[in-house]
């Protein structure tokens, strides 16, 4: 089907978002990782099936001071510029400011992993692909250093916290349990 395989160093699990967004046509798509996972209660499933949740998400992960802190600490702040400017291209002003006021917020979602309605799920991806395809082209130097190689993948935790905080008021958004493995 339709992927971004070749870019899977850069853009680590976003890969497979892109390939349930572009090439799933079930009615709730979900990302889990090698190490992490989602465990949703049976209730939690129902409710996902029947619509009455919209997204299941990770607990959210507290920063301190703020995102734009937390996040920094690891990547460029170029990085971080380069995907406000291509929210402000492909959303407008009005985006950007709202996707600033939320990384100077205290809580992210991590690991890039949701459970959503077909719905929900695709709406996300179609917001983020383009934002991050942009930032490819705006950071291509910093992508191919070893250190930052990830950026897409970083800044899709971004994005997927700025998303869940901005369009999440329209959402049922339920927290759900979360599992490590070794």
């Amino acid at each position: 089907g339709e992927n971004i395989s070749r870019k899977n160093g850069h853009y680590d699990e976003l890969t497979v978002t892109y390939w349930a967004w572009k090439n799933s046509r079930a009615a709730v798509k979900g990302i889990a990782h090698y190490r992490r996972c989602l465990l949703p209660t049976e209730a939690e499933r129902e409710a996902l099936l029947a619509g009455d949740i919209d997204v299941l998400l990770p607990l959210p992960f507290l920063c301190c001071p703020d995102i734009s802190m937390q996040y920094g600490r690891y990547n460029t702040p170029q990085a971080v510029s380069a995907m406000l400017d291509s929210l402000e291209c492909f959303y407008g002003s009005d985006e950007r400011e709202q996707a600033e006021r939320v990384l100077q917020g205290d809580i992210i979602y991590n690991y890039n992993m949701l459970i959503a309605r077909a719905e929900a799920f695709d709406a996300y991806c179609s917001w983020m692909f383009p934002v991050l395809e942009r930032v490819e082209l705006l950071c291509a130097a910093d992508i191919q250093s070893t250190r930052h190689s990830r950026i897409c993948g970083h800044l899709g935790e971004l994005l997927l916290t700025i998303f869940m905080l901005t369009y999440g008021r329209n959402l049922n958004i339920v927290h759900g349990k979360k599992k490590w493995f070794p």
